[in-house]
């Protein structure tokens, strides 16, 4: 009985008190993997938590962590930003229960001592070590010698640039670019220091803006030889410098990039007359494409797949031009357009972005008007898209939409689309005018939704509304009314996101000088971009839309009460939604300027992130190229030292519409400087 009543009190024991208080199976801890953090690069790691165990449950971190870096015990995340190097260093994470069981977990942090770089600057090789010494330092050497050290200061999201470097030299390192790290410690990665320049001396640029691959990976110029006479075409490489000669004749025209960047398609002059050549952007042999003959010049299109371009072409025994196919790699070409009565060309095509369609132009009844038709890569019988004569054009403007969906063609009285999966003529889709109206300008919203237009008094030029309108036919709806008979409009465009229209309105409140304005495309309040004149500052005609269609930068002219022009331009960014304008550009030398010329003499980079012009912003008739945040900040002059004698970009940096400075990245722009004198150029990379 004793035994029994032992046993069960010790049962009972075990109920009221063990199974309570027990902390079950041991507290375990997970693996925590080895961490390698980059020197001055924000860390934010949640350490695992642990299993089973009694809660409460703490954590602790030993032993203490490199400078820069805290642990949370709470929350078990490691934060901050490392600003000293340490070598691999173990570190154990400890999990402690209420009943005081502990587990733990070690591994091991780094973080690399040093930053080594390598690169290829003006003046040769450079190692630059941004040594833990002293904070956030530089230090330059060339071959063992020093030539520079220095502070490191960020000042926009996505590069670094060295203060007071020599040479007259800027430094540009892309966070962006993934860096190894062997087993030294040290990470390499790619910088871009100064200047190079990739057009050898002798050879004399032959534009002003060269062609940049889609891809960002190579550059192609075209030159004068150092020695010899034609022309040249070189091809280099954005990653390494290094240049080939791609072909010699005695002109080059219609150059031009596949959309995948690798293979350049163009048509050149020698002895035996013009032909059509492809040649691999990286390396390879040239093909020529074609027999020699007649080209219509600038009229080559590649399509969307870079397998095929079109060009117009007439054999040496043939009167008129014809369209064709053939594949960039070579073979037979493909006659797209059908056979046309005698002495009749086709004047002009288009491929649509899918693909999928051709239109092409020609006057086929011989009227002195233009036909358009309807067809694909493979040719066949074309279908006739003009409704009927009236509908003709001599002279024209014509587009896909973006989605293929449509192609609209205009002249200054009239707007017609065609929708291109419905074999049914295109219809008008602007109002009839009267006798005194005339379009003044077209665009199409980049969704292919609307066709905006610009209606103006075609004797006086006075503004007379702009307008939207469906790209598949409606009634039109007013975006902007004139508010009095003289004002005019110059020119307009709608933003990438096709959310805003933007455009110049002369108000002769202010001696008709131009403002810039901006209004919601689905229609809404318009609202002044631009500040007020302050001594009658103004808006030059011309303007720019960021690629995030966020912000819109422009350029201003200073004038006196009389209209009289001070002649001192300045750069400008506003949000497109209305704000405050910033102006960008450092104060100017006296006498200074920016650069606009008939486009806008600036560009904005792929992400949207910096403004590039040009100005004569340090010596008066020196026009240089600075690199400046959108939304205001410090300017970087993009270009090196001068040569002696050189004016920079010679008072000259228009940026024909649809090129581009900037590789595809943005990392990288390309440019030509004028040498010591206007005929002697060279074409840069920084």
């Amino acid at each position: 009985m004793k035994l029994f009543l032992s046993t069960l009190c010790t049962l009972m024991a075990l109920f009221l008190f063990g199974a309570c208080n027990s902390s079950g199976p041991s507290i375990t801890l997970p693996t925590v993997a080895d961490h390698n953090f980059p020197i001055y690069q924000n860390v934010q790691l949640t350490l695992p938590a642990a299993t089973k165990g009694k809660h409460p449950i703490t954590y602790t971190l030993s032993p203490s962590l490199p400078q820069g870096l805290t642990f949370n015990p709470v929350t078990r995340i490691l934060s901050g930003t490392p600003t000293q190097g340490v070598a691999r260093t173990t570190y154990t994470l400890t999990a402690r229960d209420a009943d005081d069981s502990s587990a733990s977990s070690a591994f091991c942090i780094t973080v690399p001592a040093r930053l080594a770089i390598h690169t290829q600057g003006l003046e040769g090789s450079y190692t630059i070590e941004n040594t833990i010494e002293g904070g956030r330092r530089l230090e330059v050497t060339e071959n063992g010698n020093a030539l520079f050290s220095g502070a490191l200061s960020e000042n926009l999201p996505f590069n670094l640039e060295i203060t007071n470097q020599p040479l007259n030299q800027t430094c540009i390192i892309p966070h962006h670019f993934k860096g190894s790290s062997p087993e030294d410690g040290s990470q390499p990665i790619n910088v871009y220091c100064g200047t190079q320049m990739i057009s050898v001396s002798g050879e004399t640029p032959l534009d002003t803006h060269q062609y940049i691959s889609p891809d960002g990976t190579h550059i192609l110029y075209r030159a004068t030889p150092s020695s010899g006479t034609g022309e040249i075409l070189k091809v280099v490489s954005v990653s390494d410098g290094r240049s080939r000669l791609l072909a010699s004749a005695n002109r080059f025209t219609a150059i031009t990039f596949t959309p995948d960047g690798s293979q350049v398609v163009y048509i050149a002059s020698n002895e035996n007359g013009k032909a059509l050549y492809s040649a691999p952007t990286a390396a390879g042999d040239v093909h020529r494409l074609t027999d020699y003959g007649h080209f219509t010049d600038g009229i080559l299109r590649i399509t969307p797949d870079s397998l095929k371009v079109l060009y117009l072409f007439k054999g040496a025994n043939q009167s008129t031009y014809g369209l064709y196919a053939i594949s960039t790699s070579g073979g037979t070409p493909t006659r797209i357009n059908e056979t046309l009565p005698s002495g009749v060309s086709v004047s002009d095509f288009y491929i649509s972005p899918n693909g999928a369609h051709v239109v092409y132009a020609a006057d086929k009844n011989k009227n002195g008007l233009n036909e358009f038709f309807h067809t694909t890569l493979s040719g066949g019988k074309p279908f006739l898209i003009t409704p009927n004569q009236a509908r003709e054009m001599s002279s024209y403007t014509a587009r896909f939409t973006k989605n293929s969906s449509h192609f609209v063609y205009w002249d200054q009285s009239q707007i017609l689309s065609f929708t291109t999966s419905q074999k049914r003529r295109s219809q008008r889709i602007s109002p009839s005018l009267s006798r005194q109206q005339t379009i003044k300008k077209t665009t199409l919203t980049p969704n292919g939704n609307f066709v905006i237009y610009h209606l103006a008094n075609n004797a006086t030029g006075a503004l007379q509304g702009i307008y939207r309108v469906s790209i598949g036919g409606g009634s039109a709806t007013s975006l902007v009314l004139p508010t009095r008979g003289k004002n005019i409009i110059d020119t307009f465009a709608i933003s990438p996101d096709s959310s805003t229209l933007v455009f110049t309105f002369g108000d002769r409140n202010y001696h008709n000088y131009l403002q810039i304005h901006a209004v919601p495309v689905s229609g809404g309040t318009i609202k002044r971009l631009s500040p007020p004149p302050i001594e009658s500052v103004v808006c030059n005609t011309h303007f720019t839309i960021s690629p995030d269609s966020r912000h819109v930068v422009y350029v201003t002219i200073k004038h006196d009460q009389r209209g009289k022009s001070y002649n001192a331009r300045q750069v400008y960014s506003v949000p497109i939604t209305g704000g405050q304008s910033v102006r960008l550009n450092a104060p100017l030398t006296s006498g200074g300027i920016v650069l606009h010329n008939d486009t806008p003499g600036l560009q904005i980079s792929p992400n949207s992130s910096r403004v590039v012009y040009v100005a004569s912003q340090e010596r008066a008739g020196a026009f240089e190229m600075y690199s400046v945040p959108i939304e205001g900040g410090t300017p970087v002059k993009v270009n090196g030292t001068l040569p002696s004698g050189s004016t920079g970009f010679g008072n000259r940096f228009a940026i024909a519409p649809g090129k581009t400075i900037f590789t595809e990245d943005g990392s990288r722009v390309v440019y030509t400087l004028i040498q010591g004198q206007e005929s002697g150029k060279a074409i840069y990379m920084h």
